[in-house]
């Protein structure tokens, strides 16, 4: 019956992953003039990140539940997504708090570099829902990280790309 339960809470994981990784790409790319941002769409990606803070929480419970505490904290991976979030978090504040006010008054640059940590963790994050092989020390914590690193260092060229004034369109009113 757990792993039923936790198959639901990762099923539940994966609509909210869903439902906020579209909108955050759409206003990722609409910093660079690539599309248009719709600040309606905000509420939504509020709510889908509270719903992968609540399935998340609900994973772990059960991997708790399943494996034990010992086996289940002793998973590289499981440390890796926590500081994933970790940095997701902070991003997400900095934003909120530093990035939008500065964004708001000309200076693109702390938004774009936010932005782009922020979504490395989101895409870094989806792979590692989906790389059970990964688990239960196959790889270890510092390789783990190494490939978020790889993510945030690839978005990044972008955004520089991007970012480059002779590479941005008009904005779309």
């Amino acid at each position: 019956m757990l792993e039923v339960l936790k198959t639901t809470a990762s099923l539940w994981h994966v609509v909210a992953f869903a439902c906020g990784f579209l909108l955050v790409c759409q206003a990722y790319l609409a910093l660079f003039g690539r599309g248009r941002y719709d600040p309606g769409h905000n509420g939504i990606v509020r709510h889908a990140d509270r719903h992968l803070w609540l399935s998340g929480f609900a994973i772990i419970g059960m991997g708790l539940l399943i494996s034990g505490p010992e086996v289940y904290l002793s998973n590289p991976k499981l440390w890796t997504k926590v500081t994933l979030i970790t940095i997701w978090a902070i991003s997400t504040e900095a934003m909120r708090v530093y990035a939008i006010p500065r964004l708001l008054a000309g200076q693109r640059l702390p938004m774009v570099m936010a932005a782009t940590v922020s979504l490395a963790c989101w895409i870094y994050g989806a792979f590692l829902g989906v790389a059970h092989g990964l688990a239960y020390g196959k790889a270890p914590l510092w390789a783990l990280m190494s490939g978020y690193l790889l993510v945030l260092l690839v978005l990044s060229a972008l955004a520089l790309r991007l970012n480059d004034p002779a590479r941005l369109s008009p904005r779309v009113p």
